[in-house]
């Protein structure tokens, strides 16, 4: 296939929200291109490819053709309409507004414990030296943390948090998942596996991140993703999200 013709996704490695986006499109079968995203140093290539020039950047962001897509819902719905005949649908009609809802939960976690994360990975100099572009040179990378460190800082105040008792509504978060799992009488919240379990499995990449099986993380990210006050709360659904990662996690 051309590779001009391609989907192409946009994609930053650590991110949760990049992973629901990739995982739905492995799991549709539709080939794709990958371009990786570094805070503030590809902005302006993403900003032209995605062509927001005002508005807030979000990633990941998809293009089909002339289609934009600029969330991972989106980019997800889209790669399931395209899906090969093989590959089960992951958006049923009669569940639409469920699995709406479970990814609007999704997200609302996603934000608190990015939020959470965000202090500890600007206390680790591995991390600030390893969110440099790859192509800097080693010897000058330590003198460049100032950046990264800049890059975290923009990050927090692109996505404030109103106020509340954020590990609260994280751990009650993860006990209705666990009651909806429960009731379910199976391992998926919908009766089959769908979106509505991608994208709750996904939160736990920043709680607990899987074992480098499928996310590929360095070990100062993997160490500052942990959060070990909700870890403790979650060790059942951790186990979950292995189990679906086991048996579903597909590649194209």
């Amino acid at each position: 296939m051309n590779q001009d013709k391609l989907l192409k996704l946009v994609f930053f490695p650590p991110s949760p929200w990049s992973e629901k986006a990739l995982w739905a499109l492995d799991h549709s079968g539709l080939p794709y291109d990958k371009l990786e995203y570094t805070p503030l140093m590809t902005t302006p290539q993403v900003r032209w490819l995605s062509r927001n020039f005002t508005k807030k950047l979000t990633i990941p962001v998809a293009l089909d053709g002339g289609k934009i897509m600029r969330d991972s819902f989106d980019i997800a719905v889209h790669a399931n309409s395209k899906r090969l005949k093989s590959r089960p649908n992951l958006f049923p009609a009669n569940k639409m507004t469920e699995i709406k809802q479970w990814n609007e939960l999704s997200d609302t976690l996603l934000n608190i414990l990015r939020a959470r994360a965000n202090p500890r990975m600007k206390k680790n100099r591995d991390v600030l030296v390893n969110n440099l572009p790859p192509y800097l040179p080693s010897l000058i990378k330590p003198f460049l943390t100032p950046v990264s460190r800049y890059a975290l800082n923009h990050l927090a105040k692109k996505y404030p948090l109103s106020s509340g008792d954020h590990e609260q509504i994280v751990l009650s978060g993860v006990t209705k998942l666990r009651v909806a799992l429960d009731n379910s009488q199976g391992d998926y919240l919908l009766g089959d596996f769908s979106y509505a379990d991608i994208c709750m499995a996904a939160v736990f990449q920043a709680i607990q991140p899987e074992n480098q099986n499928f996310v590929k993380l360095d070990d100062a990210t993997r160490e500052c993703w942990h959060d070990k006050a909700i870890i403790n709360e979650s060790k059942d659904l951790i186990v979950w999200r292995d189990k679906l990662y086991k048996n579903h996690r597909l590649h194209a």
